[in-house]
């Protein structure tokens, strides 16, 4: 079994005030990797006000976390950077087994990595509600956290079963020493958090999921643009939120196109699905396009392996069809053909979503001048839907959340503004 600095986490703890623990009562429930089934400690409501009251213990107190200088958050924080990269093979094994998937698939590290150090950073603590999929990999990246110099305390880890998770996630987000919730997952999640928050007045960071849309326009690079499609629609089998859902294409290239398509899908290797569920609600939304009419230029609803599915290129796809305007969080996309920019556009637009967004072109500004018409967060000319940087603010529009992660942009998601006047005597003049 995996160890980091002699920490065994097979039985996966709770984490509060520096210490691990069991919940009380001590109850666990199963996560089944690729080899093995762990049991992981299940927190209940009084186990997240415990891993709260750790929290704010370390951020009001005074000379604590949030008192620190920015000099020892930046030595700290380099030592977490040179950590990870130090015990990438630990990660990259316990991620690998918790999530069953090609060993470059790391967004379960990099997005819970991101969630923590951001806070941190900003000079607050921490409850970070651990993936009930892969528990193991973030008590890991707490873990280093703690090895880099982090006070115990600071950052206090909690998780549960998905059936439980609608009482826990109250529990955190109405307690009042809870300032700001960040979340990361379905758009059908973040509006139940949205309206939480909404409820008790705490503001939240949301990135949602997405319906990306990738155009190619008539004067685009088609080989490049059909291997860049086809490469951010089935990477990491599809279960990225950055994902390229549909495809749009100028009519006057289409068949064409659709050619170059098919070539780039037949080599491209999509990885395994995260679990069952994901799967099968996946291949469920392809047969519910199927029994309405959609067409299959490759693919369909069917298993390529135990843990994948099929890649699939749909057509003839309709707004009566789930996979209209829902992820397919799978190895699919929707091709649709426009008659012309304005109609692609259009189409582009044309979802409760807006997170991201691709536009193919070989000329720059036709690029840009369509690329500003689209109702997205992110838009990438001649790139993949799926593009992230860290000095590059992201986050979403309409339903795909709201506020921007990364570099300072994340950092001021975890500031306030706060006004404060002097006024001497005799010199308050109103």
């Amino acid at each position: 079994m995996a160890s980091l600095n002699g920490v065994e986490l097979d039985l996966v703890p709770l984490l509060i005030g520096g210490q691990y623990t069991s919940s009380s009562p001590s109850v666990t429930f199963p996560v089944y990797s690729l080899e093995e089934k762990r049991d992981v400690y299940l927190a209940e409501s009084a186990n997240a006000d415990a891993a709260i009251k750790a929290a704010d213990a370390a951020w009001t107190a005074f000379g604590t976390w949030k008192k620190s200088s920015a000099v020892t958050r930046r030595k700290i924080l380099l030592r977490y950077a040179e950590l990870l990269r130090e015990n990438e093979e630990e990660l990259v094994k316990v991620q690998r087994l918790e999530t069953s998937v090609i060993e470059m698939w790391n967004s379960s590290v990099i997005l819970g990595a991101r969630s923590i150090a951001t806070p941190v950073a900003a000079g607050c603590s921490v409850v970070f509600k651990a993936s009930e999929l892969c528990p193991k990999t973030h008590h890991l990246l707490v873990e280093i956290f703690r090895a880099a110099g982090l006070p115990g305390n600071v950052i206090n880890v909690i998780q549960t079963r998905r059936e439980d998770a609608v009482s826990v996630t109250e529990a955190l987000i109405s307690h009042p020493s809870i300032r700001k919730v960040e979340f990361i997952g379905s758009a059908s999640v973040g509006r139940a958090i949205g309206q939480l928050g909404g409820k008790y007045l705490t503001p939240v960071l949301m990135e949602l999921g997405g319906k990306g849309p990738a155009i190619v326009l008539a004067d685009a690079d088609l080989e490049d643009a059909a291997q860049k499609c086809v490469a951010g629609a089935f990477l990491h089998h599809g279960q990225l939120c950055f994902s390229t859902e549909r495809v749009i294409v100028i009519k006057s290239i289409a068949e064409k196109f659709k050619e170059l398509l098919k070539k780039a899908a037949s080599t491209f290797v999509t990885g395994s699905g995260i679990s069952d569920r994901i799967i099968s609600s996946s291949k469920a939304k392809l047969a519910d396009a199927e029994s309405k009419g959609a067409k299959f230029l490759i693919g369909g609803p069917e298993m390529a392996s135990d843990t994948a599915l099929k890649a699939t290129i749909l057509t003839e796809v309709t707004s009566g069809m789930q996979i209209f305007d829902e992820e397919a969080f799978g190895p699919s996309f929707s091709l649709y053909i426009a008659e012309d920019d304005r109609q692609a556009i259009e189409m582009a637009n044309n979802t409760q979503y807006g997170l991201n967004a691709a536009v193919h072109s070989t000329n720059i500004q036709h690029a840009l001048d369509v690329a500003k018409e689209i109702d997205t967060a992110q838009v990438h000319i001649n790139s993949m839907t799926a593009h992230d940087e860290p000095t590059l603010p992201v986050g979403g529009m309409k339903g795909s959340g709201w506020g921007r992660n990364n570099a300072l942009w994340g950092l001021k998601e975890f500031t306030e503004i706060k006004l404060i006047t002097v006024s001497m005597k005799g010199n308050n003049f109103i």
